[in-house]
């Protein structure tokens, strides 16, 4: 069963190194990381979900539509999607739940898809 991973984090994450790990252990081939194409956490996700062979779902923020709410508005939007998934069938639930915190808090959900 392919899986999806959402992450979401800061620019300013100082590990790439922890970001990567996590990624790597969170994701198999044929699952799918969705992110939102920031530098930092999205990039190095993006670059290792690549080397294993899952699909790269990219949620690029609208800041012309939005302006400053651009980011939280997009993030906001990749969690519901994430959910929608978990509800869209009673038999999901989310597998792992992982909070790394630094100068701004990341989340990293997977859930069946």
């Amino acid at each position: 069963m392919s899986h999806i991973v959402l992450v979401s984090g800061s620019r300013e994450f100082p590990s790439s190194q922890l970001v990567k790990d996590r990624i790597r252990t969170a994701l198999t081939p044929g699952d799918r990381l969705m992110h939102g194409c920031a530098r930092g956490v999205d990039t190095w996700a993006e670059d290792v979900a690549h080397a294993i062979g899952a699909t790269i779902l990219r949620r690029p923020v609208d800041w012309d539509r939005y302006g400053k709410r651009a980011g939280m508005l997009r993030n906001e939007a990749m969690l519901n999607k994430a959910r929608q998934a978990v509800r869209g069938n009673k038999s999901l639930y989310p597998l792992e739940v992982n909070l790394l915190t630094g100068p701004s808090l990341h989340v990293l959900m997977r859930c069946p898809r």
